[in-house]
Formats: C-alpha cells, sequence, structure tokens
C-alpha cells in the first residue's frame, strides 16, 4: 500500500476510477494522484504486506519508475539513477530497494522535468488530464519478485508536476563539461568541429564522407527506412558564420540533402559527446545526430570500403538527438541492440527511447544535444540536462538484450525526408550545427 509521501502539495485517492483496468493488477490495487511542485524532491513509501496482512520484513522489491505503459510524460532522479520518461512497455527505471522490519520501503525522487503542468492545477482532485492535453506527469508502482506485470497486484500512484511559475533553467554547455551528479570528474575536450571556415567549405574530409545516393550503393534502399531524399555532397557546407548546413530541398518533385559519416576516419568510445544544433523547420525533415558501432557493415560494403563485419543491430546504434513524426517540440535519444543469439532489434525495431521534457521550437533557436557514456551505462542530456538513462545492467539483466556499447562508434549528421508526414507546400529546410565536442567524461572517453 502506498503509505505516503513527503514533499506533496496534495495526494487524491482515485481507486474507484480505475475500475476499468483494476483487473489487470489483481485485488490489491490502490489508485493515486499525487502533486508535487517542479523541481521538488519527496518521497515515496510503500507497506509491503502479505496475503494475511503481515509485514514482509527484509523483502527486496523494485520501483517501476515511470512504470512500463504509464505514458509517463516528466523526468526524475533516484539517487544516482536517471528515469527516463516513456510511453512503451518498459519502464523508465526499475530501482532495487529493501523493506525494513515493519515492511516499509521509501524511494526519494527528484523532478527534472523542463515543463510542468499549469500553477493553477487543483491538487485536490482526480486529474482529468492525460498526455494528450497536457498532462506533466510520472506513474509509480512497486514489483516485488519478479512476478510479471500483467499479474502483479500492485498500488499505483500518478505523480503529477504542477508549475512554479519558473521553468528550471538548464545548464548551458559552453564548454563540453555537463555534470548531472556532483560526483562527476571535470572533462577534457578532446576532438572537436566548430565549423568556423569561409563560407562553402565542405566538411573536414579527414573526417567526415558523404554518403552519395539513396542508398541502393550499399544494399540499403531508402537506407531502410523509407525516407526518400537522394544524398549529395553539396547539400553539407559551412555558412561564413560558424555553422555547418545541411540544406534539404526539393527541386523538379525530388528532394535532396545530405547524410555524413566518420566510419573509417574517426571513432569514438565513452565519454562525452555534445552537438549545438538548430533543428530544420517544416513537416517532414528528420534531422538526426547519431552513431554506429565502428564493426558496422552494410547489407552491400563497396569494395575497398572501410565498413566492418558486423550487420545492424549487433553493431549497436545510437541516436543522440532524433526529431521524428513532424515534431518541432520534442528530440529523443534512443539506443538499439540484438537480442542474444540472434539478429532482432530490441523490442522489435524500437529500441529504448527517452524524450525531451520540453516545449521549445527546436527550429526556432539552438539547443545542445549530448550523451554521457560510460562503460556501464549512456544518458542522454538535453542543453545540459540529463533526460534518460539506460544502464548495461538493466539491459542485459531486466530485459535480456545484448549490450553492444563496449566498443568504438562513429558519428552520422543528416536530414532525411519522411514522405509520411510531409507537408506538400515544404520546398526547402535547413539544419544548422554550431558546433560538435567530444570531451573525456568520469575519466572515460578515448578517439579510436
Amino acid at each position: 500500500m502506498l503509505a505516503g509521501s513527503t514533499g506533496l502539495l496534495g495526494l487524491v485517492d482515485k481507486t474507484s476510477a480505475s475500475k476499468d483496468w483494476a483487473q489487470f493488477y489483481g485485488t490489491g490495487l490502490g489508485y493515486k494522484d499525487a502533486y508535487v511542485l517542479q523541481s521538488s524532491t519527496f518521497a515515496l513509501v510503500w507497506k509491503v504486506t502479505n496475503a494475511q496482512g503481515l509485514p514482509m520484513a527484509n523483502q527486496q522489491v523494485w520501483l517501476q519508475a515511470n512504470k512500463g505503459y504509464g505514458g509517463s510524460t516528466a523526468t526524475f532522479t533516484c539517487g544516482s539513477v536517471g528515469v527516463s520518461n516513456t510511453a512503451g512497455a518498459n519502464d523508465g527505471a526499475l530501482i532495487s530497494g529493501n523493506t525494513d522490519s515493519q515492511g516499509n520501503v521509501t524511494f526519494t525522487l527528484t523532478n527534472t522535468s523542463l515543463t510542468g503542468e499549469p500553477a493553477s492545477t487543483p491538487p485536490n482532485g482526480i486529474d482529468t488530464l492525460n498526455a494528450a492535453n497536457g498532462a506533466i506527469y510520472g506513474q509509480f508502482g512497486l514489483r516485488i519478485g519478479t512476478v510479471a506485470q500483467i499479474s502483479q497486484s500492485m498500488d499505483i500512484v500518478d505523480v503529477h508536476i504542477i508549475s512554479s511559475g519558473v521553468a528550471p533553467t538548464p545548464t548551458p554547455s559552453a564548454s563540453p563539461s555537463p555534470s548531472p551528479t556532483p560526483t562527476t570528474i571535470p572533462s577534457a575536450l578532446i576532438w572537436s568541429q566548430e565549423f568556423n571556415d569561409a563560407v562553402g567549405t565542405k566538411p573536414d574530409s579527414q573526417y567526415w564522407t558523404p554518403l552519395i545516393g539513396d542508398g541502393s550503393s550499399i544494399g540499403l534502399y531508402r537506407y531502410g527506412t523509407g525516407e526518400i531524399e537522394i544524398n549529395t555532397a553539396d547539400a553539407a557546407a559551412q555558412d561564413g558564420n560558424g555553422n555547418l548546413v545541411i540544406t534539404a530541398q526539393k527541386s523538379n518533385g525530388t528532394w535532396t540533402s545530405s547524410r555524413l559519416w566518420t566510419q573509417g576516419k574517426i571513432n569514438f568510445q565513452y565519454g562525452n559527446i555534445e552537438a549545438r544544433i538548430k533543428m530544420p523547420t517544416g513537416r517532414g525533415p528528420w534531422p538526426a545526430f547519431w552513431m554506429l558501432g565502428s564493426n558496422y557493415m552494410p547489407p552491400v560494403p563497396p569494395v575497398g570500403s572501410n565498413f566492418g563485419k558486423v550487420s545492424w543491430p549487433n553493431s549497436g546504434e545510437i541516436d543522440i538527438a532524433e526529431v521524428l513524426g513532424g515534431s518541432t517540440t520534442t528530440s529523443q535519444g534512443t539506443i538499439h541492440g540484438n537480442d542474444p543469439g540472434s539478429t532482432s532489434d530490441w523490442k522489435g525495431g524500437a529500441g529504448y527511447t527517452g524524450y525531451t521534457p520540453n516545449t521549445f521550437n527546436l527550429s526556432a533557436d539552438f539547443h545542445t544535444y549530448g550523451m554521457l557514456w560510460t562503460p556501464t551505462g549512456i544518458t542522454f542530456t538535453f542543453d545540459g540536462v540529463a533526460f534518460a538513462t539506460n544502464t548495461k545492467a538493466n539491459i542485459t539483466t531486466q530485459t535480456g538484450g545484448v549490450w553492444p556499447f563496449d566498443q568504438p562508434f562513429f558519428l552520422i549528421l543528416n536530414v532525411a525526408i519522411d514522405q509520411s508526414y510531409l507537408d506538400p507546400n515544404l520546398t526547402s529546410t535547413k539544419m544548422y550545427v554550431d558546433w560538435i565536442r567530444y570531451s573525456s567524461y568520469n575519466g572515460t572517453g578515448a578517439i579510436k
């Protein structure tokens, strides 16, 4: 049972409102709405009892933070663990704990969301919002043992984030050393691309290779995603104002754009990777700043190429910034890998994704998209603030997936065109990249 929580503005019982779906969680269900201020720290306390109502002392349990299928839209930290927002089947984080002699267990969390519900939201009534119409919340449950979620009897609390009137100020990344925890060792710059050359200068060929065409030359027609652009070497050039510009444009019914990568020229393993980017305008552009394992091999590697010998997803993929579905306000960070003994991607190709908790127009200004990568996990950041964490331990034990991120990876920049969301009136759009910086993080990070 949810026994209580500190730091709350309000706690409302809405168990009766859950009758339509309570059967999925057993007869012990309790369902609450909690309300906390943006950026506040609060505690969730459960009392764990057995079927006879007796306390279960010294019982290992797990907090299902941003519980799978909960549609959570807020982000949190619990100690050193970052809790990503997820609308999928997997929890944003699964955090271990143990009950005390009375069967009680406490988890202390801090809200890190960049937005909240209106300050006028009443904290003494049953919530009527959902993610589609403005709810900013996390859903929490308590798991005992290894019982599958569909068979669990649990109490659930939706923690709603109420705006304090002033959004949290992200830590800017003017220098490449954001630190989401006080124990972070200061970073040191290892490599960068500042794009300060004359107008028309192409990306440095010492590091970057442009991919040409629609992907057919490497056995990936439309790059395997259905995107419709033809990539050219001329669509990426510096503007003379400190930016690399990728221009996607339509001419005579055909879209052209650019896809650049560093495979075979420079690879990276661990550390802090960031890029300051102004995303393209309009519906249809699919911009991305991402990575593949340096051992990646496409279906048809060209003769004499620098490709590796491992196909996707076994090579691993890290999407540091990706704006999908015609959105202009949400970027996502995703990792992809394979299931053991197979070439099947986690979750049928979806990977594990966290979403930036913001309402900024990403094409109106520059923002910094980053990743903190260590041997034990990957954390995605937005303007220096962590919004999603995936750990090697969770992937390999909780989901049974292979962790392919113990090897060098190379960088990719591109603007694809997604026909399913394309505005028929759009004829040109641009992505601006101010800089890319790679630095050490907690003593890790090296060029390979």
